[in-house]
């Protein structure tokens, strides 16, 4: 795994630890967390690379990794549906959070810190106290394997995305108000099944994106539909805002990272800045 300047897209350090495919890396603080097929998840001092603590986790591999704000506090989660929370500095396991019964494909610290969402194969989402471990509330209705989940950068907000069901429709985006733990819209319009959310800083406006190349922008406060971006070839692994919000950038199975500028003006559609292609070896 490559550690790279954010700013050149120089390589700075490579980490090589793991024994098998790394399937999850978070940055928070001044933590990097790292989840892997080979059970493990390495906590790293992203400056100098050393590795401050190996977790033995989960021995049929890490799928969900999530750092809380700072850093402090780690989730993790598993194909047996187990989700477990840790101390980041000390290394420690604090609890195991039961319940999920088939694996944990998602998981998402609220930005204050004080909640866990987490979301398994079955369709099943769950709301914990970080605090207590106490479960929350379990939110009901997708009937796909939920994919992602979501904070609004206030903390009112939560989008889950789920896959649809087999031979049927496609994936459903749902927002839920977390005061009141209920349902507040159910977005459709998805082909392919939605692997992956992200909301603008403003909170304004919710990107989501599926298996189909298919990114869509959502207005989070009524559901309404803003607008499509369009441009991937594969299927859309990630999406993500930068700090001002006035780029969105998309990851897609073709090997392809697409910009567009998204900021007041061209909101709804967007303009492609340009792809950014991976090399050849």
């Amino acid at each position: 795994m490559l550690v790279c300047d954010g700013v050149t897209g120089v390589a700075l350090r490579t980490l090589k630890d793991h024994i098998g495919r790394v399937y999850a890396v978070k940055f928070a603080g001044d933590v990097l967390a790292t989840g892997s097929a080979d059970g493990t998840v390495r906590l790293w001092d992203p400056v100098s690379g050393e590795c401050r603590h190996r977790l033995d986790v989960h021995p049929a591999g890490v799928w969900p990794v999530s750092l809380g704000p700072g850093g402090t506090l780690l989730a993790t989660g598993d194909a047996e549906g187990t989700v477990t929370l840790w101390d980041t500095a000390a290394g420690r396991l604090l609890r195991t959070l039961p319940g999920h019964a088939a694996p944990a494909y998602t998981a998402v610290f609220s930005p204050d810190g004080s909640r866990l969402v987490t979301g398994d194969r079955a369709g099943a989402v769950r709301v914990w106290s970080t605090a207590s471990g106490r479960l929350e509330a379990e939110l009901p209705g997708h009937r796909g394997a939920v994919y992602r989940a979501a904070f609004s950068p206030d903390g009112t907000v939560l989008a889950t995305g789920d896959g649809g069901v087999d031979g049927g429709e496609g994936g459903t985006v749902r927002l839920w108000d977390l005061a009141r733990l209920r349902l507040r819209h159910s977005l459709t319009g998805h082909g392919g099944r939605v692997y992956t959310l992200a909301f603008h800083p403003g909170g304004d406006l919710l990107a989501s994106g599926d298996t189909e190349g298919r990114i869509r922008l959502w207005n989070p406060l009524d559901g309404t539909a803003a607008g499509r971006l369009e441009g991937c070839t594969g299927a859309v692994y990630q999406v993500a805002f930068d700090a001002d919000g006035t780029r969105l950038a998309a990851g897609d199975s073709d090997g392809t990272v697409r910009v567009w500028r998204v900021g007041p003006g061209v909101r709804g559609t967007g303009r492609e800045v340009a792809p950014l292609r991976r090399q050849p070896p």
